[in-house]
């Protein structure tokens, strides 16, 4: 026979606070698994973010691994130059020195001057061992060489007063007469208006570099203004030996002329131009028949007895295209290439 456990009483009061105890820890153990899942959540993000940061830092030390596998880059295997080639480390031996130092010998030092400017013959006047007089004692050439030097050249700037008055024996005003070289007008003397043209003309300094050159080196401040006056100033100078040179030019019988430009203008200009005299016209149109036609007219006139001027073809044109022949009673004429001058 089974016995059934006695079944216990309780209150009705004391019921209803247990079952609300029970109701109130149930639902904290509730909120806490809901909070322990959260947090479980956070720490598989976190977690997995770690290991896609450890794969990919993986990666990455096998690629740095692969690298310092590689060869070292040298000048042999690569683009590097050759100043940046790993050099072996010296000797640890310190360098030899050489008992006497190295004396010039043939073809190993600079020629002396034939003609030097200052001989200066430098005696011993005691000995530097003993400090006695050597005076009174025979001394040869023992060591003889040049020194070359470049002597400041300042501007020499002269102050000319010219006194004027009166002459008390016929009442006239009179004024003193200038030094030869130095006339009222520029002030600026020969040898620096011919520097200044050199440096422009010659070695295409331009005005701001060539005022700063006169400036450091011989102390002369001139403006661009004043450079640009200079230039100008020389130009009839040499305008004055186009005609020399154009009688030397048309003492031949034949002249080859070519094609060249004026690069420093902003047309481009082509001028004819000859050797050894040389004239040369400029001319802004590129076409050949007006730019040879007033190339032959500026160089040689259309005086009869000129010679005849063979040109070129022009820049650019292929070798079918006819040459150019300009004579003082036909001017401009087209020739085939077969008749150009020393084609066989």
């Amino acid at each position: 026979m089974t016995h059934m456990p006695a079944r216990i009483g309780l209150e009705p009061d004391f019921r209803d606070g247990l079952l609300q105890q029970v109701q109130d820890e149930n639902a904290a153990l509730h909120a806490a698994n809901d909070r322990l899942r959260a947090e479980n959540e956070r720490l598989r993000g976190e977690g997995s973010a770690k290991d896609a940061q450890i794969k990919r830092q993986q990666a990455e030390i096998a690629a740095l691994q692969a690298r310092l596998g590689r060869p070292k880059k040298t000048p042999r295997n690569s683009s590097l130059p050759p100043s940046q080639a790993v050099k072996p480390n010296a000797s640890g031996l310190p360098a030899a020195t050489p008992a006497h130092p190295r004396r010039g010998h043939p073809g190993a030092h600079r020629p002396l001057c034939d003609n030097p400017t200052a001989v200066k013959d430098m005696r011993a006047g005691t000995c530097p061992h003993c400090a006695a007089d050597l005076s009174g004692v025979e001394q040869s050439a023992g060591e003889t060489y040049d020194h070359v030097e470049i002597p400041l050249a300042p501007a020499v700037i002269t102050r000319v007063i010219l006194r004027r008055g009166t002459c008390p024996c016929c009442r006239q005003a009179f004024i003193a007469e200038p030094p030869p070289g130095t006339e009222p007008g520029s002030p600026f003397g020969e040898n620096l208006r011919a520097r200044v043209v050199h440096l422009r003309q010659c070695h295409a300094v331009s005005y701001e570099r060539l005022a700063s050159v006169l400036d450091v080196q011989f102390g002369v401040r001139l403006s661009e203004g004043a450079l640009a006056a200079i230039l100008k100033a020389a130009a009839p100078a040499f305008a004055a030996q186009v005609a020399p040179i154009r009688r030397r030019l048309l003492a031949g019988t034949v002249i080859g002329s070519d094609e060249t430009r004026f690069a420093w203008a902003r047309p481009i200009g082509g001028c004819g131009c000859s050797r050894t005299p040389t004239v040369a016209a400029s001319s802004s149109n590129r076409g050949a028949t007006r730019m040879w036609s007033s190339a032959s007219s500026a160089a040689c006139g259309r005086a009869s007895g000129s010679p005849t001027v063979w040109a070129r073809r022009p820049a650019g044109a292929k070798s079918t295209k006819p040459a150019w022949r300009i004579t003082p009673t036909s001017g401009l004429c087209r020739l085939s290439p077969a008749s150009w001058p020393g084609r066989r």
